[in-house]
């Protein structure tokens, strides 16, 4: 992890409260959350990668029963996520190469991947395809395109967050290189300030049963 990285994960320990209390609570993605849900078993187990303050663990948990993992590297983020899962298990720790020796029935990456490189986030996703149950579910998200920039957010103010966007085919074929179908894909598109758009890719992809991997 490079140095404008470590500086983005300090950037969201100063965000935290901010990030919580504004983009955490869109609606915007709930329908994305809804299709997930539609074919989890009840109870579930979930493993939320990148869970920030557990926003959509936290969804989840309000409409069927499921035991929470959440992992993210801002003690920020986890100090709220603690407070409004309770009884959830929260680790400090970089989502791309957590161990555990559970799987689970939906592994989630909701707002991970924009922050990890090419090699980082083939890693980050390859190991999180490992850690879903056969016939059940990774959601991942991620901004389209092929550029890598320092931006300002609206929830961060001076702060700066290195941002990746990553080619929607090249994750598809991680994911189908790793055992995983592309079982629904979301396109939500944001207008920025300059007049561009960018569109945010959702991936609900589903294991094989059959798959097993050579690692």
């Amino acid at each position: 992890m490079n140095e404008l990285q470590q500086q983005t994960i300090e950037s969201y320990n100063k965000s935290a409260g901010t990030f919580a209390d504004s983009i955490a609570k869109l609606k915007n993605y709930h329908h994305t959350y809804d299709f997930l849900i539609g074919g989890l078993p009840e109870p579930c187990d979930i493993l939320d990668l990148a869970c920030g303050p557990a926003q959509i663990s936290q969804y989840i948990r309000e409409r069927i029963a499921a035991k929470i993992v959440g992992v993210d590297l801002s003690h920020g983020m986890l100090n709220i996520a603690r407070k409004a899962i309770p009884d959830g298990e929260f680790v400090q720790h970089s989502i791309i190469d957590y161990y555990d020796e559970r799987q689970y029935d939906a592994v989630i990456i909701g707002f991970g991947i924009p922050y990890l490189d090419t090699e980082q986030m083939e890693r980050c996703l390859a190991n999180a395809c490992r850690l879903v149950k056969r016939e059940k579910y990774l959601y991942v998200s991620f901004m389209q395109g092929n550029q890598s920039r320092i931006e300002k957010t609206s929830f961060g103010g001076s702060n700066e967050f290195l941002i990746f966007y990553h080619d929607k085919e090249t994750v598809k074929n991680i994911l189908t290189n790793n055992g995983m179908s592309v079982a629904q894909e979301f396109a939500l598109d944001y207008h920025e300030p300059d007049g561009s758009v960018t569109t945010d890719v959702v991936y609900i992809a589903k294991r094989s049963e059959k798959y097993v991997s050579d690692t």
